[in-house]
């Protein structure tokens, strides 16, 4: 489990490395096009607000992941460890129905609907574009289950064992 969770990880990472750059490259352009030569590029606009919908979904993927999500524990902290366990199985329980209802369905449900659909600037279809929500979907799901086979569902720990 703890490979499977280090190559969805590392995934998770590279990609939003990719897009994150390729958004501060665009923007740029974006500025210069607009600025400079006083024609801006509706293109490059259109592509960066697509990137950052998978930029946004697959980071919160990422977070929750590392357990570096915001968590509100400070009641949860007064039980007992075995209390916390049980709590935090039924919170990463929760995790796992929210993963697979509205984002695997809806977003496939989603996809059903938009599939035709084409991007006024790019001609893209958005399709692709909102493709994100049922992938961090799978990311979310992917994460609380390893979470819960590892044993590693009391609340409170944040990363690899470290308070945060």
């Amino acid at each position: 489990m703890q490979k499977v969770k280090m190559i969805l990880d590392r995934a998770l990472l590279i990609v939003n490395a990719i897009l994150i750059t390729c958004m501060a490259l665009l923007s740029i352009w974006q500025v210069f096009t607009r600025y400079i030569l006083d024609a801006p590029s509706t293109t490059s606009e259109e592509i960066i607000r697509f990137m950052l919908i998978w930029f946004t979904l697959l980071t919160a993927a990422y977070v929750f992941g590392q357990k570096k999500h915001i968590a509100i524990v400070f009641l949860v902290e007064k039980f007992r460890e075995r209390s916390q366990r049980l709590i935090g199985l039924a919170i990463n329980i929760l995790w796992v129905f929210l993963g697979i209802v509205p984002m695997i369905i809806g977003g496939i449900i989603l996809l059903s609907y938009t599939y035709s659909e084409t991007a006024p600037a790019t001609g893209l279809s958005m399709l692709f574009v909102y493709s994100a929500v049922p992938v961090s979907g799978v990311c979310i799901v992917l994460y609380a289950l390893i979470d819960m086979l590892r044993g590693g569902s009391r609340i409170g720990t944040a990363g690899e064992g470290e308070k945060g």
